[in-house]
């Protein structure tokens, strides 16, 4: 239980029921966080009220009415995108409750790539379009790939999926412009090729922004890090644009520590004047106990536009994966620092504080799979 991160979430409810306009995935994470503690919703308009009683019955584990409420609203017009939204939000507990109700909904967007843990890989593979006879979309080839990936992982082949997934790792060009691709990509060459994966990476960061291969960056870096620490910091380094280098950081940072290789460019990008700099170190030295260095990350943000709403959210992903490692310590440090920072100042609107969103979006207890960071595992 966490008392700070559940008044923080009813305020925010509290909030969107007067008629705060917030984002739905900020609503559902409220509204985790309400049923996690077994507590009531507040009466919210549409359609948070769906969004929220979706997010709450799947934190309880109360899959049976979370079900109900997607077949309940899933035929009806403007909830195109809710049972995408519980694949994210339940994918990694309720699978294959998620999979029965794609395939009691053909014409339902879902996440598939959500799913890939289900027990029935071979009916979630049925439920893509390539399978229906249609041409293979990107969500396909996502979903083809997380079953992939899932198999190497857990040492649990998906042959059906390897057969689709094979020829596309096989000609990667052809499908190079999509980032999702190249996201895919780069996490299946750091598990089955290393080497082949540090080339494919500055391969397709001479192309493609480096900020669209942010999660490949840190499938590849993270586990090169292991090995060899300064050939990690060499990939990032390797940019003449300050941008560029920036960006890739926080997989330096992704086992919570920052490698002594790294020091030197950090105290260079400290002297930067760049607020966008600034932030993309307090999103990497967030994961870490350099709170010296956080300072004058911080710092360095002054002048950024809506400020105090981008640090929270560049900071919440790092308390929540914290909080989920078991470094509650170092999670309570960043919050109190966090706080300083941040005092009384208001955000969305200017009508919610601050801190409060910082507790709800960095609370323990999240689910592990979420728009801003694909789970707690090495992506």
């Amino acid at each position: 239980m966490n008392p700070d991160s559940l008044g923080a979430a009813r305020n925010m409810l509290e909030l969107v029921k007067q008629g705060l306009a917030l984002d739905v995935i900020d609503v559902e994470t409220a509204g985790w966080l309400i049923g996690l503690h077994g507590e009531a919703l507040p009466p919210l308009p549409e359609p948070a009220a769906t969004h929220a009683r979706l997010a709450a019955s799947l934190a309880a584990g109360d899959t049976a009415s979370a079900v109900a409420l997607l077949h309940d609203r899933l035929p009806k017009p403007g909830n195109e995108r809710l049972l995408i939204h519980a694949c994210h939000l339940g994918g990694h507990a309720h699978a294959d409750a998620l999979l029965d109700v794609a395939l009691a909904h053909p014409a339902a967007w879902f996440n598939g790539a959500m799913l890939a843990t289900t027990s029935r890989p071979q009916q979630l593979l049925a439920r893509l379009d390539v399978s229906r006879g249609l041409p293979m979309s990107m969500p396909d080839i996502v979903t083809i790939a997380e079953l992939v990936l899932r198999g190497l992982d857990a040492g649990e082949p998906c042959p059906a999926a390897e057969a689709l997934w094979q020829p596309l790792a096989d000609a990667p060009d052809a499908l190079a412009r999509h980032p999702q691709f190249r996201t895919a990509h780069l996490r299946y060459l750091a598990r089955h090729d290393p080497a082949s994966a540090r080339i494919r990476l500055l391969r397709y960061a001479d192309t493609y922004p480096r900020s669209d291969l942010y999660i490949g960056a840190v499938a590849v870096l993270a586990r090169l890090l292991v090995a060899d620490p300064a050939a990690a910091v060499a990939l990032v380094a390797a940019s003449d644009e300050e941008a560029d280098v920036s960006v890739w950081l926080p997989a330096l940072c992704w086992g919570f520590e920052l490698p002594a290789a790294a020091h030197p460019l950090i105290t260079r990008l400290l002297d930067s004047t760049d607020p966008e700099t600034g932030l993309d170190l307090v999103t990497a030295l967030a994961r870490t106990p350099e709170v010296t260095w956080l300072q004058r990350a911080w710092q360095n943000t002054e002048g950024l536009a809506d400020r105090d709403e981008r640090v929270v959210r560049a900071l919440t992903p790092a308390l929540m994966q914290l909080h989920a490692a078991g470094l509650d310590d170092q999670a309570d440090t960043l919050t109190g620092l966090a706080d300083k920072w941040l005092r009384d100042a208001r955000v969305i609107d200017g009508q919610l504080p601050a801190t409060g969103l910082l507790r709800v979006l960095g609370a323990p207890g999240l689910p592990p799979l979420v728009p801003w960071g694909k789970g707690f595992a090495l992506p």
